[in-house]
């Protein structure tokens, strides 16, 4: 490289001095051409040398070859030197010079943009493939499991390293592999189904694809089978009359039953039938589970004839590992190394970027596993939320940088929300969610409230229902006396037996209290000697008793099925609501007196709900928040009627909810005031609409639907996805031509597919058209407007929902009033607003819970309506928090837009357990409470010390739950030794990517200025001088 500066700088130097002799020798025309030549050839060399020089330092992108540019270059330059003699004679030598220079200045910054130097560098780039554990660290890792069953002995034994563990019998571990073997004969099942639904070639094409895998898998079930059989009939002589009869099961599901699906498998891979095959898997699949399950008496009693016939020394050996925490062995999982190999997260670092966390009712980053950095954290320790510990590593690391992420711990999750959409979530983005499961199936001596359901809120008059699930583990033959207290007197008790030692049961208990207000209720377990943990036999919870029911009005033409449904709904199962129905042509008997004109009023008895007729005036229309209208004649709300109920809508802030039917709604009504308010374009005609556009559909969801409160049935995604998937088909619903503006779809009719049988073809009934994804959500968008079903838009200040459908009581099908009565108070909810503990008719406060932990936060709400019961939307409203009679905090409250006076605030701060009192205040809230004579509106908040008991109230492992996050997340359970399988299913490791960056510097506008600006400089100068 100094080679060719150096040989560029003699060449400069040789084509200098030719221009210095050129001038001092004497010669006619021809020898100033030929000096000029060799100039020219020697500022060739010396611009060519130039650019092979830089072209070590600079990448030269020019597509001329560089001996040409250099040519040019030398040739003009000449000639620029040339004009500068004949120019000196005429101008001063200072203005001749700067003329040469700037010439020659811009001849170089030209030469330079067609030579196209671009400056290339490698820079390193560090791809981290991050592998993030999650450690549990709640409570019930902190125990020891001496209870557990022998065969969990064994395999602790094992995984210690015993060596008296290699006598063992092979049976428990055949089973646990062939537990692995059949959920992948599930799977191939699975997708063996999506194969038979399409169509012929591209069945056999994906057949052809997918034939070696499945035969692989094939043989590998017979090989498990070969193995089992003979594990099964190794299980030894002594055994019962019962367990030689399970050994016989054994052999026929395991071995026969199993064999034949897999004959199957072969037939169908040899005849390349996808139904054949699929029918095969799924045979072999239900024998092996079926088989499995019934398995565990025999195992347990081969591993206890193993386990009693060991030394005594060897027993109190492996008894003595079961004395150390599942934390400990979490550790020893993840640390300890054997076999002549690396420990786990050894192995890990050595191919991925290792994030340590540890979590319990928060996740925390951990600097490394020694017992010291798990540190004393009483409230992180008081819950154990999955949930939220996936929700927080979703949120640290995108997708392209988090290769796994491995939980270790009993799975024991009991945090408030569900972890299934948070390791979907993961598994969707590549990032599976793999389980090492800690713990033992058996509880410890121990008597718990393990859950408990009671409604936040009751009604007066109304009963507070409670259920209870208790547990009582290692206590059998005692009995266990439970006791319901309110406010410390008790109100209810029960006496329990316990006949087992792992017992689980359900309490139902009630009360009524007297009056309004909020009442603290206790579940107590009576403690019983010997127990584990005495302080997780009580469970406190509030109650407020509230009058804040929701008005509705009911109105329809004859009692169709969905009229009656509702009715029974609202007046009997769903006491926050007061009903008053109206039909306008009743059932009637012949001979019969005719009814009484009794109007619609919300100033009716609550209990009183069948009226004759509407509401009489304006303002009885006004006190209702929600009117539902069936399938009404035209004539039955003329204009002035609609006008009231559209007031109701837009100033009230009322909801409006309008069910279609085949006879009038919505196609009858044609006034102004009825279009305006029904959100959907339809073809008006007084012909009844029988016939829907398909015999047969499906509701589904929209992405609006999905993430709407009023179709959550569970708080599990996953969960509520397959429950409305799971709604039987419905056959009828109206048609229309569009959606209006501004509304939004939430539910859509999805025609059933039928195959030539009559048999409905599975398939999701949310799926995106065939087509680019642009395109095809755009077609999905038009069908779901084209055949809306649930309808939603803002009016105003209220709401209005159209169901194009009459058939929501058939969400009952199977399963009870559960998913309609949940459907239907969701929907009243999102529509009128939540009920409110505390208050009057013009002034509510409530609050999201009425008892918290320190520092939970809590959402404090109030509504304002004034005389008319119109919203009031622009009051300063405050509350103010009390603990005892001193003043802790002042919050302001904010308006929620587009509500029915509702006002809304959010408390985090309230570290100090107590009680405390929230009092509504603001000059509008004294003047609405001083129409109604009442000083003030109160309501308590409990902030308990440690909240209940629910981390050590269930302390077994949940293996289901580690499966299911595992399966929805495309990871893997293993035990505690076996973590380095999990190892295969990391994908890419973190890598150092040398990236090659460029940066051209020809084409920026320095380059140019300095070219344009000699350019110009240049002829400046000519001009003063003379030359131009």
């Amino acid at each position: 490289m100094a080679t060719l500066w150096l040989l560029a700088a003699g060449l400069l130097t040789m084509w200098v001095i030719l221009h210095w002799a050129s001038r001092r020798l004497p010669g006619g025309g021809w020898v100033r051409a030929a000096g000029g030549l060799v100039r020219t050839a020697a500022g060739t060399a010396a611009i060519w040398s130039v650019w092979q020089a830089i072209a070590r330092h600079l990448v030269l992108e020019s597509s001329w070859p560089l001996w040409v540019n250099a040519l040019v270059g030398a040739a003009a330059i000449e000639i620029i030197i040339g004009l500068y003699q004949l120019e000196k004679r005429i101008v001063r030598p200072g203005v001749g010079r700067w003329l040469l220079g700037l010439r020659l200045l811009m001849t170089a910054a030209v030469l330079t943009i067609l030579v196209q130097p671009v400056f290339a560098r490698d820079e390193e780039r560090r791809e981290d493939r991050n592998v993030v554990v999650l450690v549990d660290d709640s409570a019930s890792m902190q125990i020891a499991d001496r209870g557990m069953p022998v065969d969990e002995k064994l395999a602790l034994a094992a995984f210690e390293g015993m060596d008296v563990m290699k006598g063992r019998p092979v049976l428990a571990g055949v089973l646990a592999e062939g537990r692995g073997v059949q959920r992948r004969l599930d799977a191939a099942a699975e997708a063996l189904r999506v194969i038979e639904l399409s169509g012929r070639e591209e069945e056999k094409e994906r057949l052809e694809k997918e034939a070696e895998g499945l035969r692989q898998l094939e043989d590998e079930a017979r090989k498990w089978a070969a193995t089992a059989r003979g594990a099964i009939d190794g299980a030894g002589g002594g055994l019962s009359e019962d367990l030689r009869r399970v050994q016989d099961l054994l052999r026929r599901r395991l071995g026969n039953d199993t064999l034949e699906g897999l004959n199957q498998v072969r037939a169908g891979l040899n005849g390349r039938n996808s139904r054949q095959l699929r029918r095969g898997f799924s045979d072999a699949a239900t024998a092996m589970e079926e088989g499995l399950a019934g398995a565990s008496p025999l195992a347990l009693a081969v591993d206890e004839t193993f386990y009693q016939g060991l030394p005594a020394e060897a027993r109190e050996k492996i008894d003595a590992a079961t004395g150390r925490t599942r934390a400990e062995m979490a550790r020893q999982a993840l640390t300890r190394a054997g076999n002549g190999k690396a420990s786990f997260l050894d192995q890990v670092k050595e191919k991925y970027t290792l994030q340590l966390m540890r979590f319990g009712s928060k996740a925390a980053e951990l600097e490394s596993m020694t017992p010291e950095s798990f540190t004393e954290d009483a409230a992180l320790r008081r819950r154990s939320d999955l949930t939220g510990a996936l929700e927080k590593i979703r949120e640290t690391w995108p997708p392209e940088n988090l290769a796994s992420v491995v939980v270790v711990s009993d799975f024991r999750h009991n945090g408030l929300l569900p972890p299934d959409d948070a390791a979907r979530g993961l598994g969707l983005q590549g990032s599976p969610v793999s389980a090492i499961v800690t713990g033992s199936s058996r509880g410890t001596k121990d008597a718990a409230v393990i859950a408990l359901t009671s409604p936040q809120s009751v009604f007066l008059g109304d009963r507070v229902r409670i259920r209870a699930d208790l547990k009582a583990d290692g206590l059998r033959g005692k009995e266990l006396k439970v006791k319901l207290l309110k406010e410390g007197k008790v109100v209810s008790e029960q006496t329990v037996p316990v006949p087992e030692d792992d017992f689980r049961t359900t309490l139902r208990l009630a009360d009524q209290p007297p009056e309004k207000g909020i009442f603290g209720y206790s579940l107590v377990i009576e403690p019983l000697e010997g127990e584990l943990f005495p302080n997780n036999n009580q469970w406190d919870f509030d109650v407020a008793v509230s009058d804040d029911r929701t008005n509705v009005l009911l109105i329809d033409d004859v009692p169709r099925w969905e009229f009656r449904y509702l009715r029974n709904l609202f007046d009997s199962r769903d006491k926050s609501v007061h009903l008053q129905h109206v039909l306008i042509h009743p059932d009637t008997l012949a001979g019969a007196e005719p009814l009484p004109a009794i109007p619609a009023s919300a100033a009716r008895k609550f209990g009183d709900s069948e009226a004759t007729r509407l509401p009489e005036r304006p303002e009885d229309w006004r006190k209702f928040d929600v009117i539902i209208l069936g399938d009404l004649p035209p004539g039955t709300l003329g204009e002035e009627t609609w006008n009231i109920i559209r007031e109701c809508v837009d100033r009230r802030g009322a909801m409006l909810v309008l069910v279609a039917g085949p006879s009038h709604m919505p196609h009858a009504f044609t006034n102004e005031a009825a279009r305006a308010l029904i959100p959907v374009e339809y073809d008006a005609g007084t012909a009844p609409v029988y016939l829907g556009p398909e015999p047969s559909y499906r509701l589904a969801l929209t992405a609006d639907g999905r993430s709407s409160t009023i179709f959550l049935q569970s708080l599990s995604g996953v969960d509520n996805a397959r429950i409305w998937d799971e709604i039987p088909p419905l056959s009828w619903r109206h048609p229309i031509r569009a959606v209006k503006p501004g509304a939004s779809v939430l539910a859509w009719a999805k025609p059933v597919v039928l195959d030539a049988s009559g048999v409905e073809v599975p398939g999701r009934a949310d799926a995106v058209p065939a087509g680019d994804l642009a395109s095809a959500l755009l077609r999905q968008r038009q069908t779901e407007q084209q055949q809306a079903l649930v309808v939603t838009a803002q009016t105003g200040l209220g709401k209005v929902v159209m169901l194009n459908f009459d058939q929501t009581w058939r969400f009952r099908y199977g399963v009870g009033d559960t998913y309609h009565h949940r459907f239907w108070g969701q929907l009243m909810r999102w529509g009128a607003g939540q009920n409110l503990a505390a208050g009057t008719n013009f002034v509510r406060l409530g609050t999201d819970r009425l008892s918290v932990e320190p520092g939970q936060p809590v959402k404090i709400m109030a509504r304002l309506v004034d005389e008319t019961f119109r919203p009031v939307a622009d009051a300063d409203v405050k509350a103010i928090i009390y603990k005892g009679d001193e003043r802790i905090m002042v919050k302001p409250l904010t308006y929620r837009a587009d509500s029915h006076g509702m006002y809304e605030t959010e408390v985090e701060s309230l570290s100090e357990p107590g009680v405390y009192r929230v009092e509504l205040a603001g000059d509008k809230v004294a003047e609405l409470l001083a129409k109604e004579n009442v000083a003030r509106v109160d309501q308590k908040l409990t902030v308990t010390a440690e909240g209940n008991p629910v981390e050590l109230g269930e302390i077994s492992v949940d293996r289901e739950l580690a499966a299911k996050v595992a399966s929805l997340s495309g990871g893997a359970v293993v035990a505690p030794g076996s973590a380095d399988e999990l190892i295969r299913l990391f994908g890419a490791p973190t890598k150092v990517v040398i990236k090659r960056r460029e940066t051209t510097l020809w084409d920026n506008w320095l380059l140019l200025l300095v070219a344009v600006g000699a350019g110009t400089a240049e002829w400046v100068l000519r001009r003063r001088g003379g030359l131009v």
